[in-house]
């Protein structure tokens, strides 16, 4: 969970820095019980166009694919009206929790209020006693958005042109020359 300051942006580049931060925490947690890191990378969030679902974020799962870094990537969507899903559930607790606390001065007591939560028994054993959780503070992100112009990686059609609203979209490393992924998209 990463808690960003009023001032700092809430763009897609934000979004992807704190995936690029979990998945480099993935690969700490992994080395650390001697494991390998996960083949797979699902993105689960709402279907919001500005932050997660566009093309900035495509960009970075086929190219994660395109260098090999994982097998399969995929964005997956919640639908409106989605209220009810575990999801919401956490995001409420925690959202209420903060908003009854008399003294939060800055994000890291911010952080300190959403780790006490977390660690509550009654929230470890809902979210699994053994789930890894992680709060931190996002203080700035790269530019994403400018990323990926010198390496080629680029994604054509814009989610915004697409009459469908698919809700889940995977890349897959396609066996053949060169880093080329294969994209699917899908309406469920």
């Amino acid at each position: 969970m990463r808690v960003l300051d009023e001032s700092t942006r809430h763009d897609s580049s934000s979004v992807l820095q704190i995936i690029a931060e979990t998945l480099e925490q993935v690969s700490l947690i992994c080395r650390g019980r001697n494991t390998s890191m996960p083949s797979k990378l699902l993105l689960i969030g709402d279907n919001c166009v500005r932050e997660l679902k566009n093309a900035f974020t495509a960009q970075y799962l086929s190219n994660l694919i395109a260098r090999r870094k994982m097998r399969l990537a995929g964005m997956l969507f919640l639908r409106k009206s989605h209220t009810h899903c575990k999801l919401d559930q956490i995001f409420g607790v925690l959202s209420r929790r903060v908003a009854c606390t008399d003294s939060i001065l800055d994000a890291d007591s911010t952080c300190d209020v959403l780790r006490a939560e977390l660690s509550r028994p009654g929230f470890r054993a809902w979210l699994g006693a053994t789930t890894e959780l992680h709060v931190s503070k996002l203080n700035a992100s790269f530019n994403w958005r400018d990323h990926f112009a010198p390496q080629g990686a680029s994604v054509s059609g814009g989610l915004l042109l697409d009459a469908t609203a698919n809700h889940c979209f995977l890349f897959i490393q396609h066996k053949g020359q060169g880093n080329a992924c294969v994209f699917i998209s899908r309406n469920f």
